[in-house]
């Protein structure tokens, strides 16, 4: 190569590197960023971030970071320190850097004149050695370094970004003259920092909605609300009608009455001090009333209260048996049949709660009638169940029962027997015990019979007649009696169609009279004769024309 061509490429070479001098700030430089603040609820630490507005920075140069600064304002006494650094990285000149660049206070004034209530942070980038991002792009978003603040109050409102231009100048009261706005450089020494983007305060504690009352009892809402870990724990204050004021998490009113319905306002307040709030409208939960154990076959009345106003209504899950009537306004009727049993549930409402009154209904005690149903004066018959409770008889001039079941027929009629279980306490009832008259027998003839002779009794039919000494007397099914021997004899009826025996009957049957003639056996006309006996009886003729006699 000669010196012309030596000259000749060398200026190409000079030209060449100054249009690329003068056109590389065009195309890679980031020309303007935002300041971020976030607070970190899974790190319980506030997060410094960088927002690249436009522009972008690739080579090296202008990934470079230069000197800067970021100015924090908390609450007067509050301890703030950078806790961890992550961008820009050191020698990352070909991305391969790993150790952050560490950000420190490098200017603190606290309670200025101007601002007493307040201490003001600056933090810079410490440059000891080169340090540098990674490609940079507009709309990136990067967090610089974290800080620790040992109290937050007031949901962490006084913690913020210096303000530029807003917020006090380096030769305002107080301020030493130490200027806190915020610059950032890269890749040369002009700041391209912008303002502050919208900063990320602690969440505020979140309220499960909708908030919705239990109906538990009285007034009752619980509440259900959560944090981050770093804002526990949580405090409450309700406010409600009758000047209610609670700092419980839940709040149960019982009783409670009218006056205690209406809009419930509850408070949720974290340790920050940030505050989340929801209304609820409340109804006192009415009243259905005690629980009920009951037997089968038992009419109830429902009655309501705290509302007295609400209606009725049967579960559908409710066993058969029952019927709900005469629903009016915070009453019904509930009637049971006798075959119910089980669990039933009646359900009070007003317009949002309800309450629930469970009535267990028992079975009634299964009674029968084990001997005859049909019986007479003094017969006896048997129910069951013949333990295990107690019987009456519901008729009891016509039939007795004792504990154990035996019935004891007293007079014609009907009766009923009720059962009454020791366990449950329900009763039960037989069927009806037909109870027959005992048969009127009497004699319609001569009261004493002599043998040989004939009586009749009553009745004539409709039964049987019997004799007890068939040898003294007997007695057809119509009632003739025939003397057959001396003695006395017990006749009883029995009635077919009940099956019932009369009293018995006594009659006597007497012996033949001994007679004799001890005069003549033979007189004349207007003559006598005599005869024995001559005491304690009567004579009379059978031939009144032929002869007469007289009693002596």
């Amino acid at each position: 190569m000669n010196i012309h061509d030596l000259i000749s490429n060398t200026s190409k070479s000079f030209l060449l590197l100054a249009i690329c001098l003068i056109s590389s700030p065009l195309i890679s430089q980031v020309t303007s960023v935002n300041y971020q603040l976030k607070y970190n609820i899974d790190s319980c630490w506030y997060d410094a971030y960088l927002i690249i507005n436009s522009g972008s920075a690739t080579s090296v140069n202008d990934r470079t970071q230069n000197s800067s600064r970021y100015s924090i304002i908390v609450p007067v006494g509050t301890n703030i320190n950078v806790i961890r650094n992550y961008l820009p990285l050191q020698n990352n000149q070909t991305y391969t850097g790993t150790d952050p660049v560490e950000w420190n206070i490098n200017a603190v004034v606290g309670a200025p004149t101007i601002d007493p209530s307040h201490d003001y942070y600056r933090f810079a980038p410490l440059l000891d050695n080169e340090s540098h991002y990674h490609d940079l792009y507009a709309g990136d978003t990067l967090k610089l370094f974290s800080l620790s603040v040992d109290t937050i109050f007031d949901c962490g409102s006084g913690i913020r970004i210096f303000e530029n231009t807003i917020d006090p100048g380096p030769t305002a009261p107080g301020m030493g003259f130490i200027n806190f706005s915020n610059i950032f450089r890269i890749g040369g020494s002009l700041s391209i920092y912008n303002e502050n983007s919208p900063q990320i305060f602690p969440d505020l504690p979140y309220i499960e909605v909708p908030l919705v009352p239990t109906c538990n009892a009285g007034i009752e809402i619980d509440v259900t609300a959560s944090t981050s870990s770093c804002q526990a724990p949580l405090s409450y204050v309700w406010t409600g009608p009758d000047s209610f004021i609670s700092t419980d998490e839940d709040i149960v009113i019982l009783p409670a009455e009218t006056i205690n319905e209406g809009d419930y306002k509850i408070k949720v307040t974290d340790h920050f001090g940030c505050k989340d709030s929801l209304t609820v409208f409340a109804f006192n939960k009415p009243n259905a009333g005690n629980d009920l154990v009951v037997c089968a076959g038992t009419v109830l009345g429902l009655s309501g209260t705290s509302p007295d106003t609400g209606s009725w209504a049967a579960a559908i899950s409710n066993p058969g048996g029952a019927l709900l009537s005469n629903t009016n306004p915070g009453s019904a009727n509930v009637s049971f049949d006798l075959g119910a049993e089980g669990l039933y549930r009646f359900i009070y409402l007003n317009a949002v709660c309800s309450d629930t009154m469970e009535i267990t209904v028992l079975p009634l005690p299964v009674t029968n009638i084990t001997g005859d149903q049909t019986l007479c004066i003094d017969e006896t018959t048997t129910l069951s169940p013949g333990s295990g409770g107690s019987w009456i008889s519901n008729n009891p001039l016509n039939a007795m029962v004792s504990n154990d079941g035996l019935v004891t027929a007293l007079a014609a009629g009907t009766g009923t027997f009720t059962f009454t279980s020791f366990s449950t306490g329900c009763s039960g009832t037989t069927d009806t015990v037909t109870i027959n008259p005992t048969p009127s027998v009497s004699i319609t003839g001569t009261p004493n019979v002599c043998v040989g002779s004939i009586t009749t009794l009553v009745p004539a039919s409709g039964g049987t007649w019997a004799s007890d000494l068939p040898t003294v007397a007997v007695v057809d099914n119509s009632g003739l009696v025939t003397g057959m021997s001396e003695g006395t004899v017990l006749l009883t009826y029995t009635d077919t169609m009940t099956g019932c025996l009369s009293d018995p009957l006594s009659l006597n049957v007497l012996p033949t009279p001994v007679i004799s003639i001890i005069g003549n056996d033979i007189i004349c006309e207007n003559s006598n004769t005599n005869l024995i006996p001559d005491t304690g009886g009567t004579w009379i003729s059978t031939n009144p024309v032929v002869a007469v006699i007289i009693n002596s």
